[in-house]
């Protein structure tokens, strides 16, 4: 998780990357026993799987479709 960015929007799961960054290492092991056991048992909470679309208007003066691009937000987890 030393990767995973800080000071970004939270996803549908409302945990913040600053969180996951501050586990300790025998947390940070249970987080990933816990994931691996949904990754086999295909069992993903909602919130995990789901993203919240946000259109991102673009530079140009008409507001028509085309003038949006879109950023997902998804889980950090």
């Amino acid at each position: 998780m030393v990767e995973l960015k800080v000071s970004k929007a939270e996803g549908p799961d409302g945990i913040p990357g600053e969180l996951l960054k501050s586990l300790a290492s025998t947390d940070e092991q249970e987080y990933f026993a816990i994931c691996n056991q949904m990754h086999e048992t295909g069992a993903w909470p909602n919130d995990f799987v789901e993203s919240v679309i946000i259109p991102i208007k673009k530079k140009s003066g008409v507001q028509v479709c085309v003038d949006f691009r879109t950023s997902s937000l998804v889980s950090n987890a």
